[in-house]
């Protein structure tokens, strides 16, 4: 590692902004790096409001004539307002950009939490979460894979059999928007211990949502036991 390269904190990240990226153009992931609980924010870059649509006003064209006559006679007021209501495309804002859930990872409780430290290799692309606990040193390392197209979490122990933990993959809606209600997500479990979240997008502006997703959790655990891999 780099140090020159290398972002590093000694807690945790206590709000999206503050959490560690990883991605690899397609599948994204912030990084929280909590101890009891930690959570990956997930994006995926085709997950936007709303669905197929055109902006194209029809009739606009028959005003242009109009319009350019306007600015050259210098009534750019007028000219602003026929272009603003016949050649803007309709609607003027684009589809919004949605999150695709949350996978959250809650471990066993234990003792106070010493030497922990939350970093970013940005030469490895690779987010790295390391603390001793009860005795046991835990790391736990976050990235993107480009060529398999996961985001992998690997969560390793300095002693055999001490990883124990739940998984949650959830699904989120922007509760700052009101008219962002008319998604949905569904939660359930895969096979003996996967986890899928199916959902669809939320209406904008008067148009429909139809971009249908899903997402899958799958552990994979090492011989020895003393580690897992969860891909999602």
């Amino acid at each position: 590692m780099n140090p020159a390269t290398c972002l590093w904190y000694t807690h945790p990240a206590d709000k999206w902004e503050n959490a560690l990226p990883v991605g690899n153009g397609r599948l994204g992931a912030m990084v929280f790096g909590g101890t009891d609980e930690e959570r990956l924010a997930l994006n995926e870059e085709t997950f936007w409001s709303g669905g197929p649509y055109s902006q194209t006003v029809k009739g606009g064209a028959k005003v242009l004539p109009e319009i350019q006559r306007l600015v050259f006679a210098g009534e750019y007021t007028k000219a602003h307002k026929l272009f603003g209501r016949f050649l803007m495309g309709n609607p003027i804002e684009q589809m919004k950009y949605q999150a695709l859930g949350n996978l959250a990872l809650m471990f066993a409780p234990g003792g106070k939490v010493r030497d922990y430290r939350l970093e970013l290799d940005l030469d490895q692309a690779v987010v790295k979460v390391s603390y001793e606990r009860d005795g046991v040193r835990f790391v736990r390392e976050v990235f993107s894979s480009a060529v398999d197209q996961v985001i992998v979490v690997r969560l390793t122990a300095d002693k055999p059999r001490q990883i124990s933990f739940t998984a949650e993959l959830r699904g989120c809606r922007n509760t700052a928007h009101s008219n962002y209600g008319n998604d949905y997500f569904q939660m359930d479990g895969d096979g003996s211990d996967g986890l899928v979240l199916r959902g669809k997008s939320a209406d904008y502006l008067g148009v429909e949502g139809k971009v249908r997703y899903l997402a899958r959790l799958r552990p994979f655990r090492k011989a020895d036991a003393s580690a897992w891999t969860a891909r999602s």
